[in-house]
């Protein structure tokens, strides 16, 4: 039985409180093994700890909101993602071993770690896909073709803008009330910068569910089917279609450039929310060598996310623009 899109959004939300839980005691339990770990094994850490996690979460997600079994081609590209989560673990095994060997500490970490890897991965590959986020709509037709509605598109950015706006003020107006002295007023507005940014970015991946649902469903959630429109609209590669094919990779570009947007917006105001947090807490002097590592770490991700998401929202454009005369009239 398919589930309703609140209980979707609740499943969401639950996964990642979960994932961020098991994130934070994975640190806490590093910490409790070796209280002052050197910057670069704690890199090697917080990676693994980043991989058995996460790696889980993705494949449960991908077998969870789309179909992996409804063609060759959908199980054949599925493989693909259990293959790279697990040659990654194997990796983040690695790279807590010798977290272990360079802190010289006992065995309970890395064998704790893997051992909470293998058994997220197990769940992950047992129950992803009888979760069924999707709904029980493979076997429907699907809905007829509506274009993305810009009026819906602004009124969604103003939302966000509206949210960033409130939550800033609210949140400068309590600092300003009840923060102690100390705190000065160039500070207070850059806390209040942190909330807004964070809070916002939920706001943004909220909205974009709407697209992300749609996306799912022109493509009856095959994820064979997805994958292939994404290669022919996001790529730089040439893939064959057919006539249907050449129609659907139209409004899915129409789809995803939308999609995407609100995925850079949520990306950028989480970044910024967590950026901002670790730079005031360096600056206070407070546990820096974890700071400066998640700072690394936010540098290295936005240099590689933020370019790739501009390409890919620049081709989705540009496709449905060059493609425009294959979508079927509307209304």
């Amino acid at each position: 039985m398919g589930l309703t899109g609140r209980v979707k959004l609740l499943t969401l939300v639950v996964l990642v409180v979960v994932a961020t839980a098991l994130t934070a005691g994975g640190i806490l339990l590093v910490f409790a093994v070796v209280p002052a770990p050197s910057s670069p094994a704690l890199l090697l850490a917080v990676g693994s700890l980043t991989v058995f996690v996460m790696g889980p979460l993705v494949l449960g997600v991908v077998a969870a909101y789309w179909d992996v079994r409804t063609s060759a081609e959908a199980a054949k590209h599925y493989l693909v993602y259990r293959r790279v989560v697990l040659g990654l673990e194997a990796l983040a095994a690695l790279a807590i071993v010798a977290f272990a060997l360079l802190e010289q500490t006992s065995a309970i970490l890395p064998l704790a770690f893997i051992a909470a890897g293998a058994v997220l991965t197990v769940l992950a590959l047992v129950f992803g896909s009888k979760m069924n986020l999707g709904g029980d709509d493979r076997a429907a037709e699907p809905a007829g073709w509506r274009p993305v509605d810009r009026a819906q598109v602004v009124r969604s950015v103003w939302i966000a803008a509206s949210t960033f706006a409130a939550v800033f003020a609210l949140v400068a107006v309590l600092l300003a009330s009840l923060a102690p002295a100390e705190f000065g007023l160039g500070e207070r507005l850059v806390y209040a910068l942190e909330a807004a940014s964070i809070v916002t970015s939920v706001v943004c991946i909220v909205q974009s569910l709407t697209y992300s649902s749609r996306v799912r469903d022109l493509t009856r959630r095959d994820l064979g089917l997805t994958t292939k429109l994404a290669k022919a609209v996001l790529s730089a590669k040439r893939v064959e279609l057919d006539d249907g094919e050449r129609v659907l990779a139209v409004q899915y570009a129409s789809l995803v450039s939308t999609l995407l947007g609100f995925q850079l917006a949520y990306f950028a105001l989480l970044y910024t929310g967590i950026t901002i947090q670790q730079v005031l807490l360096v600056g206070r002097d407070i546990e820096p060598e974890i700071s400066i590592p998640i700072l690394v770490l936010l540098v290295v991700a936005l240099g590689l996310l933020f370019p790739q998401l501009i390409v890919r929202i620049r081709r989705a454009r540009r496709y449905a623009r060059e493609h425009g005369d294959l979508l079927p009239v509307t209304g």
